[in-house]
């Protein structure tokens, strides 16, 4: 006993469509997605990259610049260190500053409900002790003054510093490219390459 299926046209022609409409989409997702084979790159591809310096050997020239430039990056930290603590210094102060403050509010606001013929005695201290606290004032003021200023010149060490490392840095680079570029001339003689190219 054989089964035999039987299609009506009208549903031929939309199970058809279907299926080449489920093709094209399936199609269009691999070719977006590029799902197949990686192409194939070209033998001889050609690279514009120069290598970091630490991938290479040091020559003993880039030797010294490195071990200078640890030397200097030491101080930076402390630089840093200790300009750190001036700042701790500067907020210490500050605090000071402001308690002093406070007192001197207070002791001015005592002089003014204080009565005068009976407690005279009272007010000539505590103007003396605001005259005190003036005093102590200001010395917190040339103390901040002074701070800051040591604070200024060692971020001006700093920058140097840095500004040092950076030269050394460009100098190693200048070199090494110095010895791509020109591999079969002396560096004496680079200064006149270099006017050679410029004219």
């Amino acid at each position: 006993m054989a089964m035999t299926i039987e299609i009506e046209p009208a549903g031929a022609h939309i199970a058809v469509s279907v299926l080449i409409m489920t093709v094209a989409l399936i199609w269009s997702v691999v070719k977006c997605f590029d799902f197949g084979k990686p192409k194939q790159a070209d033998p001889t591809p050609f690279t514009d990259s120069l290598p970091a310096l630490g991938d290479t050997p040091l020559t003993a020239t880039e030797l010294s610049h490195r071990c200078n430039q640890e030397t200097m990056k030491k101080q930076i930290a402390y630089l840093e260190r200790n300009r750190q603590l001036a700042f701790a210094e500067v907020c210490r102060v500050y605090a000071r500053r402001i308690k002093i403050d406070e007192s001197i509010h207070n002791l001015k606001e005592a002089i003014k409900k204080a009565e005068l013929p009976r407690d005279i005695g009272r007010v000539a201290e505590m103007k003396k002790r605001i005259r005190h606290f003036w005093k102590e004032q200001e010395d917190c003021y040339g103390m901040v003054d002074d701070i800051s200023h040591r604070m200024y010149l060692m971020l001006m060490q700093r920058l140097t510093l840095r500004r040092k490392i950076d030269q050394l840095d460009m100098q190693m680079e200048c070199n090494r490219l110095a010895d791509i570029l020109y591999p079969q001339v002396p560096f004496e003689l680079l200064d006149d390459v270099k006017e050679d190219v410029k004219k």
